[in-house]
């Protein structure tokens, strides 16, 4: 393995919305930032495999808070739609 091969990481972005326990803001979230903000199951599975797997990670909330549904006209809304719509880049 190259020298190099130790400073190059993989960014994943998660994106996901707050669920209790698995992904909540924390009491003191305005405070903190970054993946810091987080709590709850899942942030800290993800800093853990994180770390044993060596990649760095940005969590991003829902901006209307749902995991996603096809309205009637097909569109889609939530997670689902966020990605449809290529305002982000990746589904927690």
């Amino acid at each position: 393995m190259s020298p190099m091969a130790d400073t190059v990481r993989n960014m994943i972005t998660l994106l996901h919305l707050q669920d209790e326990p698995y992904m909540m803001m924390k009491e003191n979230a305005a405070s903190l930032t970054g993946n810091d903000r987080f709590e709850g199951y899942l942030a800290d599975i993800l800093r853990l495999v994180a770390s044993s797997l060596r990649f760095d990670y940005e969590i991003c909330l829902s901006t209307d808070g749902n995991y996603g549904e096809q309205n009637a006209d097909g569109q889609w809304n939530g997670i689902i739609g966020e990605v449809v719509r290529g305002v982000s880049k990746a589904l927690g």
